[in-house]
């Protein structure tokens, strides 16, 4: 066995057809850093949103092909194409409704609480705080 290589994930990729709501769902929604984007240009404005606190990336790509074209807002199936955990997941959820995020299959249980959502394309992401 080669043992435990890697210390974190740099970034996952995410196909999109909408970069522009994808760019702001990722950045400005979950806070998260887009390290790459089709996005042509970001936006230089003074009431910006404080910059994304450092770990796990985003990399928003257009389809390159019929078939990629396919699998946007669906990478993973019906899957969740992310799991993230969190601290504070009553403070997520709230964060989240109120800025239009639609929540669903909240569940405790003796691992700890968890909910479901979607970002623009319709891929499913995980929230989860451990016990």
């Amino acid at each position: 066995m080669w043992g435990k290589s890697f210390v974190s994930c740099g970034h996952v990729v995410v196909l999109v057809d909408d970069a522009e709501a994808s760019f702001a769902f990722y950045r400005d929604v979950l806070g998260l850093d887009v390290v790459a984007s089709d996005r042509p240009h970001p936006p230089q404005r003074p009431d910006e949103p404080p910059a994304p606190t450092p770990g796990l990336g985003v990399w928003l790509m257009a389809p390159s092909s019929p078939h990629e074209a396919a699998l946007v807002g669906r990478q993973a199936g019906h899957r969740p194409l992310l799991v993230m955990l969190t601290e504070d997941l009553i403070r997520l959820r709230r964060h989240l409704v109120a800025r239009g995020v639609d929540v669903w299959a909240e569940r405790r249980d003796a691992d700890g609480h968890s909910l479901h959502f979607s970002d623009p394309q319709g891929n499913v992401i995980v929230a989860s705080q451990p016990r």
